[in-house]
């Protein structure tokens, strides 16, 4: 005041409020889709390997000239979940400023040091990369404005990607019991055996419409010994074979025991002869 400074201060500060996060996008393939779209509403099934997860920003969609919106301050989180659903992995990228762009007619009175140049990605955060996840693995980003820069609340959004599986092999210990063996060279309808063992290499099939459950059948193949705990001299059933097997769980529930239905064929080697099998069993996984 008459070239005197006073003891007022006068605060200034950069006028600015959350947007809608549409000026940010995602790239997991060759196009990157905005967030505002309809791609992200829903989980991404992918079963290729995910080799890169960027995201974008398109800056000139930030301030228009008919309202500003100022720096958009970011926070991003992203998790990763086994086929267990066991949180495996957790990061944070904080404090990610965006700037508007050219297209901002203010845009010349900006502050651009802190702004991000070019996009991110996920990968150069993670230990455990996008193009090493398992089948049904999965991984979640969230993108959220830091409220603690706005008096406003700001805005936040999921995207998930499941690297999905079409098919799985496990190993099958199972024990057939009651099996109607029919023996190509013998003739009739076949004879029943004892308890039989089978060790089997099976594939099992994904519901493409649930995801992560499997189809209530399996189609394997391996070894099996009919009536193996028959130790009677007499026992012309006891064999050992190579056989093809499907089987069927009319119950199917997530447990080391279940209870198929076998049907399939084979060559036995001590009658050196093919046959067609079908009956019930008992099975482990493991």
């Amino acid at each position: 005041m008459n070239g005197t400074i006073t003891k007022y201060d006068l605060q200034l500060r950069e006028f600015q409020i959350p947007k809608a996060l549409g000026f940010v996008g995602l790239s997991y393939d060759k196009e990157v889709f905005p967030l505002s779209g309809n791609v992200f509403n829903k989980p991404v099934l992918t079963r290729a390997p995910i080799k890169d997860i960027n995201i974008v920003f398109f800056e000139n969609n930030i301030d228009t000239k008919a309202r500003f919106y100022g720096k958009q301050y970011l926070n991003i989180e992203v998790r990763i979940y086994n086929t267990k659903s066991d949180l495996i992995e957790f990061q944070k990228i904080e404090n990610v400023v965006v700037c508007p762009g050219e297209a901002s007619p203010r845009y010349f009175f900006y502050d651009v040091k802190d702004c991000k140049k070019g996009e991110i990605n996920i990968n150069d955060y993670l230990l455990h990369k996008t193009y090493d996840m398992e089948g049904w693995w999965k991984l979640e980003i969230t993108i959220k404005h830091n409220d603690q820069k706005y008096s406003l609340p700001g805005y936040s959004q999921k995207i998930t990607f499941i690297k999905e599986m079409v098919t799985a092999l496990d190993l099958q210990v199972s024990f057939p019991t009651g099996l109607l063996v029919k023996k190509f060279s013998q003739s009739g309808f076949g004879n029943l055996t004892g308890i039989s063992i089978a060790f089997l290499a099976q594939f099992s099939f994904y519901d493409q419409q649930k995801v992560g459950k499997l189809k209530p059948y399996k189609v394997g193949a391996g070894f099996i010994a009919l009536d193996i705990f028959n130790l009677s001299e007499n026992n012309k059933q006891r064999d050992l074979g190579f056989v093809v097997l499907g089987s069927l769980f009319p119950v199917r529930k997530e447990s080391k025991f279940s209870f198929p239905l076998y049907a399939g064929c084979g060559y036995l080697l001590k009658n050196n002869t093919f046959f067609v099998v079908f009956g019930p069993g008992v099975t482990f996984n493991f």
